[in-house]
């Protein structure tokens, strides 16, 4: 439902309404989205609103105090409902649609997290349009991550999945076991041999200086500096947010797309301050290695920045549509009930 010949209905969502530990209540709680005193450009939503008492003792000529918009009040999904009879109704939905728009911006439209680590995964370009291409978003000066699975051949090194995710898995530096960093195949010892792997030479095992401890199998590719990573690990390459979900409380759309630092490559664009800190993480206060993100727990990591899907577009975390999905104002407009001249929908038939 867009608009009767009295209401036009707005709402208001979030970008990514599923991200974990999204700060969503911002707007609601800062510029009071949905009440009486959310103001733009000098307009107030008490001035433009559908009241739901007015003509009542508390409002009865709708400019009292006691006055009550129509609406609903949600962090995730908040309703306006402007009464197009009031003068500066057209104007106020315009402007705050641009101001929705322009409200926390990042590189992908990341939202930032909720306390202690209110920050985002995102690089600010708050200086940039939303939704279009911006200086700050372009590849030059923010390196977009590619999709590696390690699980696939590269070159004539392969992944061996009995033996080498274990120690994939326990390496919190980000650096594939080092018996797997050198290019030669494990001798199956722990004492830092590995064998010579030219087909074309006599076996030969050299020692390459290693100190950790090898568990035999093939070698396989140190991950690739441009390869996506998991925020919430950046130790773990994905091809979507699913692959992350162990790593933030089996969450399904823990993000993939993180990379170390900022920039991620020496010489490309201009260095700036990674925006957030990636996984594993370790709780401030006392340095516990945590399996996720807790709530409320502060944590270290490592500094990273989301250069995933969508990070080419400078976004607001937040976006306003006409209309509305409520089902009791389309029920309201029945027989029976309070109708309209003009009813305007969209969507299918």
């Amino acid at each position: 439902l867009n608009f009767t010949q009295i209401q036009y209905y707005m709402t208001v969502l979030p970008y990514k309404p599923n991200f974990p530990q999204g700060d969503f209540c911002v707007l609601n709680r800062e510029d009071q989205l949905g009440y009486e005193e959310f103001m733009v450009s000098g307009i107030s939503y008490r001035t433009v609103c559908s009241l739901i008492n007015a003509g009542t003792d508390k409002c009865p000529t709708g400019i009292e105090d006691g006055c009550v918009c129509d609406g609903i009040r949600s962090c995730t999904n908040t309703m306006l409902v402007l009464n197009r009879s009031r003068t500066g109704w057209d104007t106020f939905r315009a402007n705050s649609m641009a101001h929705i728009a322009s409200t926390g911006r990042t590189c992908g439209g990341l939202p930032h997290m909720l306390p202690p680590n209110n920050v985002s995964f995102a690089k600010d370009c708050s200086a940039c349009e939303s939704g279009k291409p911006c200086n700050t978003c372009a590849n030059k000066n923010l390196l977009k991550c590619s999709h590696f699975n390690m699980k696939y051949t590269t070159g004539e090194l392969t992944w061996d999945s009995s033996n080498d995710k274990r120690l994939y898995d326990n390496d919190e530096s980000g650096i594939y076991p080092q018996h797997c960093s050198n290019g030669y195949k494990d001798d199956g010892t722990n004492q830092g041999f590995n064998f010579q792997s030219n087909p074309d030479l006599s076996p030969i095992y050299i020692d390459q200086g290693e100190t950790g401890v090898d568990m035999g199998g093939v070698c396989w590719p140190a991950l690739p500096v441009v390869a996506c990573r998991c925020c919430a690990n950046i130790s773990h390459s994905c091809t979507a947010d699913s692959d992350c979900s162990a790593f933030w409380n089996l969450n399904q759309h823990s993000p993939c797309g993180c990379s170390p630092g900022a920039p991620i490559l020496d010489g490309v664009g201009t260095a700036f301050q990674p925006p957030a800190q990636c996984g594993p993480f370790r709780a401030r206060a006392n340095g516990q290695a945590l399996s996720y993100m807790v709530p409320g727990v502060r944590v270290l990591g490592t500094p990273c920045t989301y250069t995933g899907h969508g990070a080419d577009l400078c976004r607001s975390t937040f976006f306003l549509q006409d209309g509305t999905t409520v089902a009791s104002k389309i029920e309201n407009l029945g027989v029976g009930m309070d109708g309209s001249k003009i009813i305007s929908v969209f969507g299918p038939l």
